[in-house]
């Protein structure tokens, strides 16, 4: 059996704009494989990024002033918190655009495809499910009366099917 088998479900609802993956491929960790319209969430942002500019400028300013005893302290204060407010949203909508992308969890091959570019999803909703084939766990039984041969570090080799090749490790 894989390694390691999981279901791919998008974090959050929303058309798809990118399937970047055939279903039966290998994908390495971190490849991207679907991609959620994220357009509103990247105006958010660029929006955030304008008023991080000005925050930081207003703050510099303050910060001046403050120092040359022109402003209070709390003057300065109201604006280096306006400032990591605006920072704290930025993080928020980058987390959120995050959520967008569905990318590999670690290096595997894909099973069927359940989305289609165009289609809307949800976060109840299979994308594709995704295994860890190298290496592969195998699970066995072993009668009762061998089992007190059986120790750590013991080479099995495994048969599968009538082939008559085998699989030490």
């Amino acid at each position: 059996m894989a390694n390691e088998e999981v279901e791919l479900r998008p974090e959050i609802s929303g058309r798809v704009t990118e399937v970047s993956f055939n279903e039966g491929s290998r994908v390495a960790k971190g490849s991207l494989l679907l991609k959620i319209n994220d357009t509103e969430l990247q105006a958010q942002l660029k929006r955030k990024e304008s008023e991080e500019k000005l925050a930081a400028s207003d703050e510099q300013r303050k910060k001046s002033l403050y120092e040359a005893n022109a402003i209070s302290q709390e003057e300065y204060d109201k604006s280096l918190n306006a400032l990591r407010i605006v920072q704290a949203d930025m993080e928020v909508t980058k987390s959120q655009i995050a959520k967008t992308e569905i990318r590999a969890p670690f290096n595997g091959v894909i099973g069927l495809r359940h989305v289609s570019e165009g289609g809307y999803v949800s976060p109840s909703m299979l994308a594709a499910t995704m295994q860890e084939i190298d290496p592969m766990k195998v699970e066995f039984s072993v009668p009762e009366k061998y089992a007190h041969q059986l120790k750590d570090g013991l080479e099995i080799a495994v048969h599968i099917g009538e082939s008559p090749r085998s699989i030490a490790e």
